[in-house]
């Protein structure tokens, strides 16, 4: 059994039948606490999240999660139509809220070619992908900042195409080649004075842009449905851990009738 967001329900299938519960935790714990808590985790055989969250009680696999769930085929489709699209613009942003510097770098995109999306700006697009294909770089901040939490905004730009400038999971160059995206902590704190300036220049300087987008264009593709297919991200290690379990011998069965 999968379970997206952890419940009492964990326990109460554990303690009636010899069965293997796989969890997936998505999102920061402040947003979906079940998700984290070690009471429910040492239920699980099988927890993948951006780290461990269990305690020493958890005795069974864990499998760092990356969030992107889109199929394989839909990468392609997708990538290869954006890779070809036409750019007239030099930026993007998308902000529904500002947990950290997104008005900031809407203010540091004043005068340029720049398109600002969501709540936050007042300027509502129906289709996502279609702003992305139409801009060269877009700007991503996540919700949360330290060296663990990376969401699906990061290959999703790339799979629209654009170059993406980055300020969130501080390890992103482990997951992703940094020749992929621009990486706003190289530049120093993006709330000091002159950092997003900085960033921007860095963006218009003549080449910079090439650079980036020859290196999506040439392995993009591949990157994309090798690190974050939903076949790779979230079924593969899933199945391929049932797979094990059976091997050695796991069969499942109920332990007694279910009763409240």
């Amino acid at each position: 059994m999968i379970f997206w967001n952890l419940t009492d329900e964990v326990a109460r299938i554990k303690s009636r039948a010899n069965t293997l519960v796989c969890a997936v935790g998505v999102e920061p714990e402040w947003l979906w606490p079940r998700n984290y808590n070690p009471d429910f985790l040492r239920h699980c055989d099988f927890y993948s999240s951006y780290r461990n969250f269990a305690d020493d009680r958890f005795q069974g696999a864990f499998h760092p999660f990356v969030y992107f769930a889109d199929p394989a085929e839909k990468i392609r489709r997708v990538f290869r139509a954006a890779i070809a699209a036409e750019r007239p613009n030099d930026f993007v942003v998308f902000a529904r809220h500002d947990p950290n510097i997104r008005r900031r770098i809407g203010e540091a995109l004043g005068g340029q070619k720049a398109v600002l999306v969501g709540r936050l700006f007042g300027h509502h697009v129906a289709d996502k992908a279609a702003v992305q294909q139409s801009c060269r770089y877009e700007f991503i901040t996540e919700n949360v900042i330290n060296d663990w939490y990376m969401t699906e905004k990061l290959p999703q730009s790339l799979m629209a195409g654009c170059v993406p400038v980055y300020y969130g999971c501080r390890r992103a160059g482990d997951v992703l080649d940094s020749s992929f995206f621009i990486d706003m902590h190289a530049f120093g704190n993006p709330e000091d004075p002159g950092v997003l300036d900085a960033v921007v220049r860095h963006c218009l300087a003549p080449g910079t842009y090439e650079a980036y987008f020859d290196q999506i264009r040439r392995t993009g593709e591949q990157v994309l449905t090798e690190k974050y297919s939903l076949e790779k991200t979230v079924v593969g290690p899933i199945a391929e851990f049932i797979q094990r379990q059976a091997a050695n011998g796991f069969r499942p069965r109920r332990r007694r009738f279910w009763s409240r």
